[in-house]
C-alpha cells in the first residue's frame, strides 16, 4: 500500500470462497483476513470479485473497542461500463 511517501507492506489470508450476495446480485469471491499481531485487538476482512480483476465487494473491520465498520458494494464503474454481477440467479 502507498502511503503518501512510503510503501507499506501488509499481509492477508485466504480464509474461503464463497459466493457473497451484494446489492448488484451475486458474485464468486475471495475472503481474506489481515494478519496481525496477538496483541492487536482490530480484525480486518475483505471479499474481493476474481473474476472481476478483484474488485472489493465487502470490507468488514472490527476495532478493539468493539465498534464495526462495514463497507458493502453498492454501484460500481469498471472500464467504463455498470459493474453487474457474473453469476446468474436462479429460482428467485
Amino acid at each position: 500500500v502507498v502511503d503518501k511517501d512510503q510503501v507499506k507492506i501488509y499481509q492477508y489470508q485466504v480464509l474461503d470462497t464463497m459466493m457473497l450476495t451484494t446489492n448488484l446480485g451475486e458474485f464468486s469471491s475471495v475472503h481474506l483476513e489481515r494478519v496481525r499481531g496477538e496483541d492487536n485487538g482490530r480484525k480486518t476482512e475483505i471479499w474481493l470479485a476474481p473474476e472481476r480483476d478483484y474488485l472489493l465487494l465487502k470490507l468488514l473491520q472490527t476495532e478493539p473497542d468493539g465498534r464495526t465498520i462495514r463497507l458493502d458494494i453498492r454501484t460500481a464503474i469498471q472500464d467504463g461500463q455498470p459493474v453487474q454481477a457474473t453469476i446468474a440467479q436462479t429460482g428467485r
